[in-house]
């Protein structure tokens, strides 16, 4: 690969990422220096190539074909570029785990993150994204089934969860690779939610 960084730069962009997607600066770290990428991107803002979202996070603009319209921007691609640019780990707020899940059709209210940096909270366009510090120990089932299925729990509540909707939910939606790792992560589950998850993980035998 030959020419300027900034022209290195946008054939990997554009020949290896989608249009939509969010990218940061500490993607592209092993092949070239930081400050020389940090330029190249800012410089491809600047001219329209990318769009901007917050201090070394990037946009790869895409157009919804039929209405010729922005496709709105992800906050999810967002949050999980925020994560690797500040070498953070992530869970997101219950409400969007039990959406994620099919156990819950309520919408979340913000955008919420548990995350082993410092609290934060960053603004982009209309909405805002907050990153909530927690304990080391719950940061541990961070990228996995089992955090995500931990948040969405704990959002329904102990005491007004519908354990038999839960139970024939999860049990229809998680892979069996899913339930092997909730079954591997069970003893950094909460001590309720584990008869439930149980249930999931080898769920009682029909004799019809």
């Amino acid at each position: 690969m030959k020419g300027s960084i900034r022209s290195q730069l946008r054939e990997k962009i554009f020949s290896e990422k989608a249009k939509g997607e969010v990218i940061t600066s500490s993607d592209f770290l092993a092949f070239w220096p930081r400050t020389a990428v940090d330029q190249a991107l800012s410089r491809m803002a600047r001219d329209g190539e990318l769009k901007r979202i917050l201090p070394g996070i990037y946009e790869i603009p895409a157009t919804n074909k039929r209405f010729n319209l922005p496709v709105p921007t992800d906050q999810e691609q967002v949050a999980k570029a925020w994560a690797r640019k500040n070498e953070a780990r992530l869970l997101p707020n219950g409400i969007y785990a039990a959406n994620a899940l099919w156990l819950s059709d309520q919408m979340a209210g913000r955008y919420e993150y548990l995350t082993d940096r410092p609290s934060a909270t960053v603004h982009v366009g209309g909405w805002k994204l907050r990153f909530k510090k927690t304990s080391p120990k719950l940061m541990r089932l961070s990228g996995s089934i089992t955090g995500l299925v931990v948040q969405a729990l704990r959002s329904l509540g102990r005491k007004s969860i519908d354990r038999d909707f839960v139970v024939t939910q999860l049990t229809k939606r998680l892979s069996d690779t899913e339930k092997e790792q909730l079954s591997r992560d069970m003893e950094l589950v909460p001590v309720w939610m584990r008869p439930i998850l149980q249930q999931v993980i080898a769920p009682p035998v029909s004799h019809e």
